[in-house]
Formats: structure tokens, sequence, C-alpha cells
């Protein structure tokens, strides 16, 4: 894709920055790296290096653009991986909602930062992309990886994401209202889930590479304020940004704070600021009938519920069995 379709991304996540006089981690750099190396003090880590990237993306990504690695980060500590460094600027972008132990994850990069110094974080927002099907993250799933100090995605995660996979869902489509989330089919069957799941708990070695994580900004902000409410995360949000065309992925700004009642209360700001639907989406249109409208946010209440989505194969009998001989 050309430049100017992640014009946003690149302006949001190096807003302020003089990368000049600062240092700077770059998580996940592969072929498109926020900063260059030309521009300043910038390390780019990732989980192999760039002879392993490129064979790993081959026919994903334009390979030859993928930059050097200069530090892999796989079983040592982020900050084993940098010797000791600190930086003041950390960027991710999409690479959060990889990560196996969120909670352990951002422990390691507050690690690596200055005490001014700041995570920004570039997500996919669920609502628009091809975990639309998906339940949201809840507390309880990123603990339970904590738990388990994951370092690979669990069998949970490949299963649920194996499961749901949608990468037909257009997020332009449900943002202008030409596509309902309801009109997406997964795109893997249920036994291929099902494999998928068993190779990862046969092969504990080897790396899944799915999206452990579903969040939109509301759900994020809210598990980031009991993380925080628990000191299990000492990270404040000092800026979560809504999605915008074109890209509808949202960012989260963080920085260190040991204060555990601010960094809470930042997160629960966050939460409130967020906007569900979308500010400028069809959903967010006004209709001009009250009692429509009242329907239409009961049908969208219940076809987000668990209990709609696990029910759907009966449903779907029954529509058989209805239809005439």
């Amino acid at each position: 894709m050309s430049g100017d379709f992640f014009a946003n991304r690149f302006t949001t996540l190096r807003d302020g920055l003089a990368f000049d006089r600062l240092a700077g981690l770059e998580i996940g750099p592969l072929d498109n790296p926020i900063v260059r190396k030309s521009e300043g003090d910038i390390t780019y880590i990732d989980v192999a290096d760039a002879e392993a990237l490129r064979r790993q993306y081959d026919g994903q990504v334009d390979t030859s653009k993928i930059v050097e690695i200069d530090a892999i980060w796989g079983e040592r500590s982020l900050a084993e991986c940098v010797g000791g460094r600190k930086f003041d600027y950390v960027i991710a972008s999409h690479v959060a909602e990889h990560v196996p132990d969120l909670v352990t994850w951002l422990r390691e990069v507050q690690a690596v930062l200055k005490p001014e110094g700041e995570l920004r974080l570039a997500m996919p927002d669920c609502r628009f992309s091809f975990d639309v099907l998906r339940d949201e993250t809840r507390l309880v799933d990123v603990l339970t990886n904590y738990v388990l100090r994951a370092r690979r995605p669990t069998v949970a995660n490949v299963l649920d994401f194996r499961l749901h996979y949608a990468p037909d869902m257009s997020g332009h489509g449900r943002y202008e209202g030409r596509l309902s989330p309801r009109e997406v089919k997964a795109r893997h069957s249920f036994q291929l889930a099902l494999d998928s799941a068993g190779w990862a708990r046969d092969m504990p070695d080897r790396y899944f590479d799915v999206h452990c994580w579903v969040f939109q900004p509301r759900s994020f902000a809210t598990v980031m304020a009991r993380l925080a409410e628990e000191n299990l995360v000492q990270m404040a949000c000092t800026r979560l940004l809504d999605p915008s065309l074109p890209l509808l992925e949202f960012y989260a700004f963080l920085q260190p704070c040991a204060e555990a009642a601010r960094t809470v209360a930042s997160w629960r700001d966050a939460a409130a600021a967020a906007r569900d639907p979308l500010p400028g989406s069809a959903e967010a249109r006004p209709v001009a009938d009250p009692e429509l409208a009242a329907l239409r946010a009961r049908l969208a209440a219940i076809e987000n519920s668990t209990s709609w989505r696990v029910t759907a194969p009966l449903r779907r009998i029954a529509s058989r069995l209805k239809r005439p001989l």
C-alpha cells in the first residue's frame, strides 16, 4: 500500500519526538519502520533476525525492505536483550495484540524506559478488523496468560483466532454502513480450528502467530484500569485515540507511573472518553424514529452477546427444519 495510506499512523506515533536527541526502541519494525536509522538513535528489536523474518514473510511483504534487527527478544528479558539500555520512547505498531503475556510484556517495556519515557502503541480495533466475530478480551483472559507466563500463544488463543478469523471483514464497509458483522463469515472450518489448536498443544516450541487479544479503545482502557488497580501494571495512559479513516486502528500512549491512584484514574478517564459507536460512522448516525432506534440498540446488544453466537448453530438447524421437503 502507498505511504499515504499509513500517513496517520506515522504522524501519530512520531508526534512530538525529537529523533536527533532522543534514544528510541522500535519493536517489530519489519519492512515499514516508524523511525529510520538515518533519523537518529533507534534500536530495532524483533523475535527473529532479518534473514529469518524474510523467510517467514516471503510473499506477504516486500522482503527486500525488511530492516536489519539489532537485538532478538525471545526467552531473555527485554532489558537483557538491549544490554540494560534505557530509552526515551518505545514504539510498537501492531505488536501488542500478538503478545501472549501482555502484563509481563508491558512490565519489560517499562523496565527499559526512562522515567519520563513513553510507550506508543498502534493496535487494530476489533470492530473494524478480521477479529470482529470474536468476543472482546476480558481481564481473566489477560490474567490467565500472565499466570501461565506464556511466551507463545496458548491453545485457547490459537483456537479462538482460527475459529473466528474473518479476513473478508471490511472495516470501511462497516464504518460506512455497507456491511454488517452479521454478514461476515469465518474463513476456517470448525475442524481446521480444532486441528490448529491440537498442533499448538503438540508443538509447544513452535510459535503460532495469532492475535491473542481483541480490543477496541474502551475495552483496552477498562482492562488496563483493572490491571493498574491491582498494581500489576504501573503505566499510566497519556493518550488514547479513537480510530479514524483510513486505517481504523487505535493508538495508546503509556508512561511509567508509580502512583497507583493516578494510573488507575488515567485509564478510567480514557475508557469514559472512548466512543462506541465511532463518531462519523453509519452506526453513530441518528435515527429519526426513536422506537426504531431503540429496537436497533436491543438487536445490537443481542447479536453482540455470547449466547447469540453460541446458539447460532441451533438457529441454522431450526431454519433448515422449517424448509419444505
